[in-house]
């Protein structure tokens, strides 16, 4: 083979290649993003409806989320399409076929929406919302802030200190905030005074809103050969500023005669609290092109310092979470597997070659394999993450076979006496083309991933096999060209031309395995149709055993953080929702194992995280399955909420930023996670749909086989229903836009909708009544309302108010309304199959036997 003759001829070339490539790649390993998950766009896209006012989520569907359903539904390579209505917000949600390329898809569909967003009403909002796995994974660290002096405080130094220090390091895109009252201008208006003036919170917010413009460029003015481009300015940066605008002429009377105007706080909206104590929480959202590793050390040493600062004024930051932390130890197991993996070739090598020189260029096949690859995952611009460690991992076995192989038939044939050239060109072409098939075959195994159906399969193919690919190329490259002419290097030296000093290491037939072996294989040899027919009861054999063990059955991974989810009564207030979290925290504060209890608290919401120690096991034993239901049974009884570790389906905050949990379907494909089963009833008709659904809930929940049921709509909500008398109206001059706005300002405080500016801060403009209580029926039927002729009267003259609920939210699949009921089986049912294919008969008897109109 001329080619191997070039090869031991040049061997400072080869040399060189090969050194070339493995810096090139190490370059290539610099310059890869690290992540968690791989980038990749999501094969959906988003249209989001958003409502500048709450409306019936009857009218956003025929309003809003019908039209834009029937435009994208003209659309070339859409699978399906779900959508659902609320109150405040639509989502329509459209997934593409396989081969559909989602950059053009986005594009396409924008045309559409823009051509229909005219013909909307107005108070919609709309937009075209591409998702993909880097924007899921973006928010890499999530730091809690604990001091003592309230949580207000903790705030103020939260804002002040620590929010621009984190937003200087370099890489970090967004620092977010919450927990605690954010600053504000707090107007609070003294009731006496503005009723004598007759001035409503609605009047004060439109004569704040006609004094303040944002920058606005008007146009250019010259002077002396210069042009000035002339823009309007009138924002509001001095508290005197608004305290000097005047609300009436005859006077004149300024807003500071019937308010008064400080810098405060707003109103709570959530509470964060830790192990039962105020906390403030920050999320840190990082830049994608930035090394994830690298910025988790750099944000480190920046929270390091900052608590050194700190320590005085009793203030600590705690990090909960950090994504990076995982990656690295993922990356530090892969430099471990290598090392032990080397150290192991080493040993065994040199058992059987007796030369450590060979040995260690065998061992070096390794690093130069792997460090190479890195240049294919430039190329192919992949980055370093949890798939793609995956893969290294499964190549580094099979790195050194190839190498050894060829090693050891070189060895072997120097060892006979052959001359060296001879020996080098005759040991590779004698194996080449069985390692090229080997390495071939193992190839081809990961290609159909490439060419899967299911996104996030190919998703996992194409990451996995780059990696595996690559690295195995390489590594038959090596074996191939590098270890061939090293081999001439080292044994030239060694034996100058004779082979009087080498010896070949033989085992001796005697050995006991080797007798073991001869037998084995002259039996197959002489009795091929036994030894086929065993293979073949060996393989149904162990087929029945996969069986048996339901391998196909996805279980519950042991991780030691994990959430607990407490759903309220539609209506409750958030002061409501704190007493029965903090019930919750009493029942479950002697816990042994748990290190933090991290608890967020929202209206009608929360969601309580429990951090176990690290050596959870050793207090009592218990798993954390074990944990899970020993916390089942001390909320078993608890009445004031619905609480569970599964992911409330009605929910959208619990639920991900959009309502939906796009990397649930990668989780179900590895077999982690819950496993659930649901039932869908569709119809027209929405409220006889949701009868429907809850008998099928209320006869779900009496079977023993089923752990839980929940629902993707959340209860009808109680409210209030005005009825105007138009006569009325039009008699007192009274306008439906006058009535909307004092409506608006029923409450203790709102938003101008305007900003404040001190320096480079911005605070909220906020509205407040002085003496301000929770507001009764009666408070609603006094509600004063302007007419235009400046006289005031209560709402109960003009209108009939109703005691009603409202409905919540609609779901629609392929235009279609439809409602789910999501079911866990217990877990010894779905570990067995024979249990699981009954209690699936029970309950496909049960929803038959229902009479369902």
């Amino acid at each position: 083979m001329n080619i191997i003759r070039f090869v031991i001829n040049r061997k400072t070339f080869i040399s060189m290649l090969f050194i070339a490539l493995t810096m090139l790649g190490y370059i290539s390993y610099r310059q890869l993003p690290v992540e968690i998950l791989p980038n990749a766009e999501l094969p959906f896209l988003i249209i989001q409806v958003a409502s500048t006012q709450e409306v019936d989520p009857d009218y956003m569907e025929k309003q809003a989320i019908i039209p834009l359903e029937g435009a994208a539904s003209t659309l070339e390579g859409i699978d399906k399409i779900e959508s659902s209505a609320d109150r405040r917000q639509g989502m329509i949600f459209i997934y593409y076929n396989q081969n559909v390329k989602i950059k053009y898809a986005y594009l396409r569909l924008q045309e559409k929406v823009s051509e229909i967003k005219g013909s909307l009403p107005e108070e919609f909002i709309v937009n075209v919302i591409k998702i993909d796995t880097e924007q899921l994974a973006n928010m890499f660290m999530s730091l809690q802030v604990r001091g003592s002096g309230g949580i207000d405080r903790v705030r103020e130094i939260v804002d002040t200190k620590i929010v621009q220090e984190l937003e200087n390091i370099d890489g970090i895109a967004n620092v977010e905030v919450f927990g605690g009252r954010q600053k504000s201008v707090e107007i609070i208006l003294d009731d006496a005074a503005a009723e004598a003036y007759r001035i409503t919170p609605s009047q004060i917010r439109s004569l704040i809103a006609q004094n303040s413009q944002s920058k606005t460029f008007l146009g250019q003015v010259y002077e002396k050969d210069k042009q000035y481009f002339v823009n309007l300015v009138a924002e509001y940066t001095d508290v005197r500023e608004i305290e000097n605008i005047v609300v009436r002429r005859n006077g004149p009377v300024l807003l500071k005669d019937v308010a008064d105007i400080y810098v405060g706080f707003k109103e709570e909206e959530s509470f964060s609290r830790v192990n039962g104590k105020e906390a403030v929480t920050i999320q840190l959202v990082r830049d994608a092109r930035v090394n994830l590793i690298n910025l988790s050390h750099e944000t480190r040493t920046v929270i390091d310092r900052l608590n050194k600062k700190l320590k005085s004024q009793d203030i600590e930051i705690v990090i909960q979470q950090d994504t990076a932390e995982t990656m690295e130890k993922n990356i530090d197991l892969i430099i471990q597997l290598a090392i032990i993996g080397g150290i192991l070739a080493v040993i065994i090598l040199y058992l059987f070659l007796r030369n450590f020189s060979l040995v260690t260029v065998i061992a070096m096949a390794m690093p130069i394999s792997i460090y190479t690859a890195f240049n294919f995952f430039y190329a192919y611009e992949i980055s370093i993450n949890s798939l793609t460690l995956v893969g290294i991992a499964l190549a580094i076995g099979m790195l050194l076979d190839n190498s050894v192989v060829v090693l050891e038939n070189i060895y072997r044939l120097v060892s006979k006496g052959r001359e060296l050239d001879g020996a080098v060109i005759l040991g590779v072409k004698e194996v080449w083309r069985s390692i090229f098939a080997a390495t071939l075959t193992t190839i081809v195994i990961f290609l159909p991933f490439v060419f899967a159906s299911d996104f996030f399969v190919r998703l996992m193919g194409r990451h996995i096999s780059v990696s595996i690919v690559s690295t195995l190329l390489i590594s038959l490259m090596v074996a191939l060209f590098l270890i061939p002419m090293v081999t001439h290097f080292f044994l030239q030296r060694k034996i100058k031309g004779t082979v009087s000093n080498l010896d070949f290491n033989v085992v001796s037939p005697k050995n006991r395995l080797i007798q073991i072996y001869r037998v084995l294989l002259k039996s197959a040899m002489r009795f091929p149709p036994r030894t086929i027919i065993g293979a073949i009861v060996a393989l149904f054999l162990s087929l029945v055993i996969c069986f048996a063990l339901s391998v196909d059955i996805s279980r519950e991974p042991e991780l030691p953080d994990f959430n607990l989810y407490v759903t309220m009564p539609r209506g409750s207030t958030l002061e409501s929702t704190d007493l029965v979290v903090a019930d919750l925290e009493k029942r479950l504060e002697d816990i042994e194992e748990k290190q933090e209890l991290i608890s967020q608290i929202y209206e009608e919401e929360a969601i309580l995280t429990f951090k176990l120690k690290e050596d959870y096991k050793k207090y009592n034993h218990r798993t954390v399955a074990q944990i899970k239901e020993d916390i089942k049974k001390r909320v078993r009884n608890f009445r004031a909420a619905d609480v569970g570790f599964e992911q409330p389906q009605s929910s959208s905050r619990f639920r991900g930023g959009t309502g939906r949990n796009p990397g649930a379907g990668f989780e179900r494909m590895l077999g982690i996670g819950t496993q659930t089963e649901k039932v869908l009833i569709k119809g027209r008709d929405f409220g006889m749909m949701r009868k429907v659904a809850e008998d099928i809930r209320y006869y779900l929940e009496d079977l023993s086989t089923v752990d839980w049921v929940n629902f993707n709509i959340s209860d009808d909500r109680p409210e209030i229903h005005l009825l105007f008398d138009n006569e009325l109206l039009s008699q007192y001059n009274v306008s439906p836009a006058s009535i909307g706005a004092e409506l608006a300002s029923f409450q203790k405080e709102f938003s101008s909708g305007l900003k404040f500016k001190q320096g480079t801060e911005e605070y909220d403009i906020v509205i407040r009544k002085k003496n301000f209580t929770d507001k009764t029926m009666d408070d609603l039927r006094q509600l004063r309302v302007p007419s235009q002729s400046g006289d005031t009267h209560e709402l109960d003259q003009l209108s009939r108010i109703i005691y009603s609920s409202g409905m919540s939210r609609i779901n629609r699949v392929n235009q279609t309304k439809q409602i789910e009921v999501t079911y866990k089986l217990l877990s010894e049912i779905n570990n067995s199959n024979t249990l699981l294919k009954a209690a699936r008969d029970e309950i496909d008897e049960l929803i038959a036997s229902l009479d369902l109109p």
